[in-house]
């Protein structure tokens, strides 16, 4: 679980800057739970997967291209996650990518969707994670939270 929670800390640090709002539409069966500075929405299923989002300043010349390589490089790396695919993904009209990592912690695999959207002078960054056997049943409901990106 410490690598997961650390992961997710790393990621945050790739991306941080000056951060604003980013919101979603809650997942059907997740509880919207208390956000600190760092997330704008953070919502939590009763197993224990756990999807939040966030938006913040991008600094100039940071395309999407950019990002996806920084968030690729940095989570495998440096992390130590296995990237299992990343695909193209859009909420609305903003283009972005969706990443699917993944890492054994505790002997139990945990699965780590992160998608980042680029929108000229904004990151928008949408996170979803949890145990991969109890995230399953919930990928689609949370992919479709995450192309609900406002």
């Amino acid at each position: 679980m410490v690598r997961f929670i650390c992961g997710m800390a790393v990621a945050a640090l790739v991306l941080a800057g000056g951060c604003t709002t980013g919101q979603i539409e809650r997942p059907d069966g997740y509880l919207e739970i208390q956000t600190g500075p760092q997330y704008a929405q953070r919502f939590l299923s009763v197993d224990g997967n756990v999807i939040a989002s966030r938006s913040m300043e991008n600094p100039k010349g940071g395309d999407l291209d950019y990002w996806t390589k920084a968030i690729s490089r940095e989570m495998t790396e440096v992390a130590g996650y296995t990237l299992k695919e990343s695909q193209p993904i859009k909420a609305g009209r903003v283009e972005g990518t969706l990443f699917d990592f993944r890492t054994p912690v505790g002997g139990i695999d945990h699965t780590y969707l992160v998608a980042v959207y680029v929108d000229g002078s904004t990151i928008a960054l949408v996170e979803a994670g949890g145990q991969s056997e109890k995230l399953a049943p919930d990928r689609d409901k949370l992919i479709a939270a995450i192309r609900s990106l406002k």
